[in-house]
């Protein structure tokens, strides 16, 4: 199964209906992912709750540790971070806490290119189709876009961090690190760091090509979407703290913007995230920036368009 990309693109299907399905999908693959961090951030708040399960599981918090050290060396982020990361890769078989890894997790590495500082890594198998990370930051809505300020506050982008929807909604990752573990965030918040491929390979079939693309991300509550907690009501409120981003101000209040009439289901954030186009395993992450083709003497000197593919017209279309 190489995940929804296999049914995408071996079937013809009119653009609309893949638009439903990807973003059913996506809110499926993220509601597993948000459980999973839950899972995980209840088990080591537990390490230090003082309940009867608390010492079972500070043992399994020093012995994830343990194994860390022993593999990988001293952490490059706390102990903590380094621990939940761990467990949300490899999973937990432990007494009560039995729980399936993710199989892969990203991470910020410095980059393999000249020049690019960090990067967005894969650690692991994530088969194409995946959320390999999210974008964090701020969105504009259309309404925020022809308010005060418009579009000049968006002049000043020397890392190339701001984002367009196809919606004309804009998320801006500018001033974005690495989420702080040490309150409750999304870990995998990190898709601001991957960079657009070598000037070398900039071929979506090169081996170092683009081997992901930025898609529109409604998150959604109510049936069937990812904050869904399988009892009809709202959501569950504890996977909304793991929305890595937010709005520049509360939306206007229009009928129907936020809802969908057929499905039910409330938007409560749009963002977006990179959705693997190809089986990605311990590699670097890439994909295409798409600068405007209108200036390309503004481009960095570092800038290969990357030539149209099937993928690119999908995400055309999104």
């Amino acid at each position: 199964d190489s995940g929804i990309f296999s049914s995408f693109f071996r079937r013809r299907k009119p653009i609309g209906e893949v638009r439903d399905v990807l973003h059913r999908e996506l809110n499926d693959q993220c509601r597993e992912i948000f459980s999973r961090f839950r899972s995980i951030d209840s088990i080591i708040e537990g390490a230090t709750d003082g309940s009867e399960e608390s010492s079972r599981r500070r043992a399994l918090y020093s012995k994830t540790l343990d194994e860390i050290l022993r593999g990988d060396g001293k952490p490059t982020v706390s102990p903590r971070t380094a621990v939940a990361d761990h467990l949300i890769f490899k999973g937990v078989d432990d007494g009560a806490d039995r729980l399936e890894g993710a199989g892969y997790a990203p991470s910020v590495r410095p980059s393999v290119l000249p020049r690019a500082g960090a990067g967005l890594f894969v650690s692991g198998k994530a088969v194409a189709g995946s959320i390999l990370a999210y974008l964090p930051g701020i969105c504009f809505l259309n309404e925020h876009l022809r308010g005060e300020g418009g579009l000049d506050r968006f002049r000043d982008d020397p890392d190339h961090q701001l984002s367009l929807r196809r919606d004309g909604h804009v998320l801006d990752c500018r001033g974005c690190g690495a989420p702080d573990r040490s309150v409750v965030c999304n870990p995998w918040a990190l898709g601001q760091y991957a960079n657009h491929p070598s000037v070398k390979s900039p071929r979506p079939d090169r081996p170092d090509g683009p081997n992901c693309f930025a898609v529109p991300m409604d998150y959604m509550s109510g049936p069937e979407g990812c904050l869904d907690n399988g009892d009809g009501g709202d959501g569950d409120h504890a996977l909304r703290q793991y929305i890595p981003n937010k709005y520049y101000s509360k939306p206007a209040a229009v009928l129907g913007m936020n809802v969908d009439l057929l499905s039910g289901r409330r938007v409560e954030m749009r963002g977006m995230v990179l959705l693997a186009t190809r089986d990605v395993q311990d590699e670097e992450v890439y994909y295409d920036y798409r600068l405007p083709t209108s200036a390309p003497e503004a481009w960095p000197d570092w800038y290969t368009p990357v030539p149209l593919d099937s993928s690119v017209s999908l995400h055309d279309s999104l």
